[in-house]
C-alpha cells in the first residue's frame, strides 16, 4: 500500500486475503479500509504496521455479483443490485450502512424499480446517486434483459425515482462517469458483445440530470465560477469567485472518476459545509482530515438555492 506519511510503499505482509475480483473497497473516516462486496461479509483492513484483516457485519442480501457500491457521504455506503450467484437472476434491492455509527449494521432501504447487474452508479454534485444500465437476466451478458431506464436515488428520503431511458444497452464492460458540466457520460458495454442482439458499442450517451432544468423544462440558470484555485491544502481555505455568491447554498467536492466492472473506485463525495459569502467571493474551509477528504484531484461545485450546480473546477487536494 501507499504510505501517505512517508510518501513511499509499505508491504502489508500479514494482511493477505483472497477476495473476489473487483472488490468494492472504501477508506473509512477512522482510517481503516472496508471491503463491502462482492461477498456478503464486510471486512476491515487495518493498515497499521504490517496490516491485519477483521470481520464486520454481514449485508442483508448475500453475494452481489456485479452489483454497484458508492460511498455517498464519508463513512456511509450504499450497495445495489447484483446477482447472488452466477446462475441466479439479479436483484433490485438496495442496502446502506453507516460506518461512523457505534455499531455499524446493514439495513435494507427502498429497492430500485429494476433488478440489474453490470450497471454503474454515479454520485452527482448534489449528493444524489444515478444508476444506469445493466441487465436483469440470469445469463452473464444478455441484451435481451437490458435495462434502459436510469434511476436516481435521494440519500435524504432513501427513495428511487425512474429517469429517462437510454437508447443503447450498457451491460458488461460499460462505464459511466460525471462530467465537469454536471452531466453523466454513459459508454461502452459491448466488449464482448452481449447475447441476443448486443453490439460492440464504441458510442456514448449523455444523461442530463433534473437539476439542469427549471420547472418549465428549460435549462436552468447556473451559478458561474469565474475563478478558483488549482490546489488546496488540508486544513486551509480557498477563495472561489462567483457573481452569485449571495445565493450559493452548497459547496461540494467529487473525486475524479476511475470506473471498471460496475465500480468507480476513485469516486468520493465530500460536502464543504464551512464557507462564508462575500461580495462576489466564497471563502471555503478545507477539512483537515485526510481520511474523510483523501488527497487527490476533485471537481469543485457550487450549487445555488435551487440546487443547480456550477460547472465543476478541478481542485487538487494536497497533504500539506
Amino acid at each position: 500500500m501507499a504510505d501517505g506519511a512517508g510518501g513511499g510503499l509499505r508491504d502489508l505482509r500479514t494482511a493477505s486475503l483472497k477476495l473476489k475480483t473487483y472488490p468494492k473497497i472504501f477508506v473509512l473516516p477512522d482510517g481503516r479500509v472496508a471491503s463491502v462486496g462482492t461477498e456478503q461479509l464486510t471486512r476491515y483492513l487495518n493498515t497499521s504496521g504490517t496490516g491485519s484483516w477483521s470481520s464486520g457485519p454481514k449485508r442483508k442480501i448475500g453475494n452481489r455479483n456485479y452489483g454497484c457500491a458508492v460511498m455517498y457521504e464519508p463513512g456511509k455506503v450504499m450497495m445495489t443490485g447484483g446477482a447472488p450467484t452466477n446462475s441466479t437472476a439479479p436483484v433490485a434491492s438496495a442496502e446502506v450502512i453507516d460506518f461512523t455509527a457505534s455499531t455499524p449494521a446493514w439495513r435494507l432501504i427502498d429497492s430500485m424499480r429494476y433488478p440489474r447487474k453490470h450497471a454503474n452508479s454515479t454520485i452527482l454534485p448534489d449528493g444524489t446517486v444515478l444508476v444506469t444500465g445493466g441487465s436483469n437476466t440470469v445469463a452473464f451478458n444478455d441484451a435481451a434483459g437490458a435495462i434502459l431506464a436510469a434511476e436516481l436515488w435521494n440519500p435524504v428520503t432513501e427513495r428511487w425515482t425512474t429517469m429517462a431511458s437510454a437508447q443503447v444497452p450498457r451491460i458488461y464492460h460499460s462505464t459511466a462517469l460525471l462530467l465537469p458540466d454536471g452531466r453523466v457520460l454513459s459508454a461502452g458495454g459491448g466488449r464482448p458483445k452481449a447475447k441476443n442482439g448486443g453490439q460492440h458499442n464504441t458510442n456514448v450517451e449523455i444523461f442530463q440530470p433534473p437539476y439542469l432544468f427549471n420547472s418549465s423544462g428549460q435549462l436552468a440558470a447556473r451559478p458561474n465560477v469565474t475563478s478558483a484555485p488549482a490546489s488546496a491544502s488540508l486544513g486551509g481555505s480557498i477563495q472561489v469567485k462567483t457573481p452569485e455568491a449571495a445565493n450559493i447554498a452548497k459547496v461540494t467536492l467529487l473525486r475524479l472518476a476511475s470506473v471498471t466492472h460496475t465500480f468507480n473506485m476513485n469516486q468520493r463525495f465530500v460536502r464543504l459545509t464551512n464557507f462564508t459569502r462575500g461580495a462576489g467571493t466564497l471563502t471555503v474551509s478545507i477539512p483537515n482530515d485526510r481520511n474523510r477528504l483523501l488527497p487527490g484531484f476533485y471537481l469543485l461545485f457550487v450549487l445555488n438555492s435551487a440546487g443547480v450546480p456550477s460547472v465543476g473546477r478541478v481542485l487538487n487536494i494536497l497533504t500539506a
